[in-house]
This record gives C-alpha cells, structure tokens and sequence, in this order.
C-alpha cells in the first residue's frame, strides 16, 4: 500500500478517535490543535492563488500557436461537460435523490483557538484564475515560447513542492484539529449516521452518467464497452491507489490509445484534461457541499445562486493539482464566495473528500479514458473544420 493509499484510512481514523475519545481530550489540547490547523488553512489560503495561477499558465501555455482552435475545442468541451455533471448533481438533490441528512442544532459552545494567525493574501483566487488563463493564452502567441514554457514549468514545480512536501504531510494534523472541533461543537455524530448514503446519492448517478458516456462511444456494443474499460482499468487502479489524476497520466494514455487507435489526439488530450476534466469531482463535491448545507440550517440554493457556483466551479476545475486533496482544494474559495461556507463546513468536506478521494480519483480516470474517446470521434468528424 502506497503511502497516498493510506492517507484516507489515517484521516478516517483521525475522525473515529475524535469521536470517541474526544470528550477526554482536555480543553487546553483542543484549542492549540484546533489553533495549528487554523494556522495551516490561512498558509495554504496565503499561496492557493500562487498555485491557481501557476497551474492554469501553465496548462493553458503548453498549447502549441496553431492549436489555437483545437484548444478553443478541447476547453469548450470540458467546460461543458464539467458544468453537466454539476446540474445533474443539483438535480438529484432538488428532486429528493439526496437522503436527508439531520440538521445540526445549534451550538451551545464554540472551540475556540488557542491563538489566531493570519496571512495576507496579496491577491484574490478571482484575480489569479483570470491572470493566469490570459498569461497562458499570451504564452501560445509569444516568440519565444519555450521559454516561457520553462517558466510555466519552474513554477509548477514550485507549487507542487508546496503541496507534495510541505501541505499534504501536515493533512493528518490539519484535519485533527478540525475534527477536534468538530466533535467539541456535537457535529461530528451526523457525519457518521448521514454522509455515508449521501455518498452512496453521488456514486449511483456518477456511474450511470460514465455507463452511458460509454455506451455512446462505443456505439451501443457492450462488447467494445467491456474491452475500452479493460483497456482503462490499470489507469482505473492506479488513479485508486495513488489518489492523484497527474499520476495515472501513463496509464491512461496507454488504455485511451488502445480504444482510439489515435495517439495524436491521446496525446493532445490527455496530459491537460487529466486535471481539469473530472467526472467524479463532479457528482461528488456539490452533492456532498448541499447535504452540508442543509445540516447547518442553511438555505437549498436556489438556482440564480447554483448558477453562481457552477460556473465558479468550472472556472476554478483548470487550477486543480493532480494531488492527493487538490480537487478540494482549489474549490475552498468557490465554497466560501458561493455557497457560504464556515470553516467547520471547509473542514468537514475536507475529511469526507480525502477519505473518498480514491474513488472519486478512480471515476475521474475512467471518465477522462471515455472524454479523449468522444473528442477523438468528434475531431475526426469535423477534422477540417478544427484545424
């Protein structure tokens, strides 16, 4: 077991252990524990514009000039699949579809930090996710390209540095403190007795969503189906194991050529989308960010105000680290800006996203595996037109 596969039964157990033994944690111990995840959140708010910005210069200026219209292809077709799932997802939940999670009565006493430390935040992620989409699209056009692909490249390096070796080590201590507070304010208890089925609500539709991206591909031959996830499932496996979309690029170009018979396009499509293009995240994150709403006696968004997040969800899907958590990661000011969200809830859908990250990952890898499949027939179909 890798030790990104052991991340979500360590978080799991950070949780289990805070529920039950948490009552015996002296007063003192939880306020400086609740005090350094606090401290940890306000550095990853302090760099999460450095990184959306990174991630999206470099995404977007990896795009050779003359792909200018395959690119305006590809991310129109993302975008528009990324907002699909994300009104399905509200769909269900309207509908009734999400079990009903009880409601978290009100708290009689807040954990409080034993210190507060703050950040400065140099420039909001709004700011940051617009610059670096138009510092990519400037990089294609330059002269020069290369180098300012060298710069793009250094500067992912930079911020994965940060999360690979300096955030993701500290998630175990960064949960612990919230959970901590969690189960001091009694709101740990329903995560137990409701998140479970509400997963169960997000699974269900994201797998009849990939059933029939696949079945269209593949023209309707559950035989040709069965060999294309044949093809995918070492990618599948792989994304699972190592919770991370970057790691299962190899694997997932291998099965995407076999089901193409297209390395062009393979290549074109999924080195990009891997991070950006995520079916799971999809289903996975609104669903379960409504079911928290509605435990903390806030409003069902309405659809002028889902509307609002969709389009913020989409937009910040292009700064997501194919990183264990970086899905989640990159929608912390979505949630907070949208939807509403306190730092109990941030800290909740944290837990629940790492916990389930091996299999959103796993979905996401099978989703991009059935994407490139549908870009390839629709490139080939309008092949003059694109380029």
């Amino acid at each position: 077991m890798t030790k990104s596969s052991k991340t979500p039964l360590m978080l799991l157990g950070i949780l289990l252990l805070s529920l039950l033994l948490g009552d015996y944690v002296p007063l003192n111990t939880k306020q400086i524990f609740y005090a350094i995840s606090l401290t940890i959140q306000a550095f990853l708010k302090a760099v999460l514009p450095f990184i959306i910005f990174t991630f999206l210069f470099s995404s977007i200026g990896s795009f050779k000039k003359n792909a200018v219209f395959f690119l305006i292809f590809i991310m129109v077709a993302v975008c528009l699949s990324n907002f699909t799932y994300t009104q399905i997802a509200y769909l269900f939940s309207s509908m009734d579809f999400l079990p009903k999670v009880k409601q978290i009565s009100e708290v009689k006493h807040h954990l409080t930090p034993h210190w507060k430390f703050s950040v400065p935040i140099l420039i909001p992620n709004n700011y940051a996710l617009f610059i670096g989409i138009l510092c990519g699209l400037l990089a294609t056009s330059m002269p020069n390209r290369e180098i300012w692909q060298k710069v793009s490249a250094n500067l992912v390096k930079v911020s994965l540095f940060f999360l690979n070796r300096m955030f993701i080590p500290l998630i175990p201590l960064f949960i612990l403190g919230f959970a901590l507070k969690l189960q001091h304010d009694d709101i740990l208890m329903p995560v137990f007795q409701d998140y479970g089925y509400v997963l169960l609500t997000a699974l269900v539709p994201s797998l009849a969503y990939l059933s029939i991206m696949y079945l269209l591909v593949n023209n309707f031959c559950f035989t040709a189906v069965l060999q294309s996830l044949k093809n995918m499932l070492p990618a599948i496996i792989t994304g699972f194991t190592t919770m991370s979309g970057a790691a299962s690029i190899p694997a997932t170009l291998e099965g995407s050529k076999k089901n193409t018979k297209d390395p062009m396009v393979v290549h074109s499509v999924i080195p990009m989308t891997a991070n950006i293009h995520l079916l799971g995240d999809g289903f996975f994150i609104p669903t379960v960010a409504l079911a928290i709403m509605t435990s903390f006696n806030l409003p069902f968004p309405d659809m002028s105000v889902y509307l609002v997040f969709s389009l913020s969800f989409v937009l910040a899907k292009f700064a997501v680290a194919g990183v264990p958590g970086g899905g989640i990661i990159a929608m912390i000011p979505v949630l907070e800006t949208t939807l509403g969200f306190n730092e109990s809830m941030l800290s909740l859908i944290f837990s629940i996203y790492i916990i389930f990250d091996c299999i959103t990952t796993s979905i996401n890898v099978c989703g991009n595996g059935a994407f490139v499949m549908a870009i390839a027939k629709i490139y080939h179909r309008f092949k003059s037109k694109i380029e």
